[in-house]
């Protein structure tokens, strides 16, 4: 299969199935997406038996502690983790346990670490990447972004209208 057609292939399944579950638990992209105020998300593949996947932790968590409340939302997948499955002295946005790897192989994510990259829109940034490639896309992406201050709306006086903080709320989502 060629590489293209296993991008197609594979952001099709994400965006519009809902990925098997693991363990009781599933990626759903779409759902991430959707929250309010989400701007960007990225999938992380590892595990604790990977080297590579234990030196970028560190890295992880701070493009995490920097991006997260500009919208950047990041989601773990642990892979064949022997039936551990967290991230040492931090939390991401969400934990999915992939005991079976069978999760990391319907994404194509056989080597590890590997990681995925979404604007909230469902464009696919990155595939396949590491995590200093996602944190410059991020960077990047964050930097052209505009920027919108959503204020509650008023009236022609400048008094707060009786459902303003609701209406800032939907126009905000």
């Amino acid at each position: 299969m060629t590489r293209k057609l296993a991008s197609g292939v594979l952001l099709l399944s994400l965006l519009l199935i809902r990925t098997a579950p693991c363990s009781g638990q599933e990626v759903d992209l779409r759902a991430v997406m959707n929250e309010p105020g989400v701007r960007l998300v990225a999938v992380y593949f590892w595990s604790e038996y990977c080297k590579l996947c234990m030196k970028s932790m560190p890295k992880w968590r701070e493009l995490h502690e920097e991006y997260r409340d500009r919208g950047f939302r990041l989601i773990m997948v642990a892979v064949a983790s022997e039936g551990k499955c967290g991230v040492p002295g931090w939390v991401p946005d969400k934990m999915v346990c992939d005991f079976t790897a069978e999760l990391a192989q319907s994404w194509f994510a056989t080597e590890l670490p590997q990681s995925f990259l979404w604007t909230w829109q469902g464009t696919m940034l990155l595939e396949h990447a590491t995590v200093d490639q996602v944190g410059s896309a991020v960077k990047e992406w964050f930097r052209k972004a505009p920027r919108i201050l959503v204020e509650p709306p008023s009236d022609q006086e400048g008094r707060p209208l009786r459902d303003g903080e609701q209406i800032r709320k939907l126009v905000r989502t």
